[in-house]
């Protein structure tokens, strides 16, 4: 089992300058950067809710 980022990896991610989305081993999303976010044109909340709501189906 893959160990999880910390917060702080997560807080460097999450405002990188580009766009990323932040993937489990499981290819659950963990989060997004806020570049990635903007560009999309999403909230975070929204994005980690809904995944993991699908994959808890």
């Amino acid at each position: 089992m893959a160990q999880s980022p910390s917060p702080e990896m997560l807080k460097a991610l999450e405002t990188a300058p580009n766009q990323y989305l932040i993937l489990s081993s499981e290819l659950g999303i963990i989060t997004a950067s806020d570049a990635y976010l903007a560009a999309t044109e999403t909230r975070r909340e929204v994005i980690t809710r809904t995944c993991r709501t699908a994959t808890m189906a």
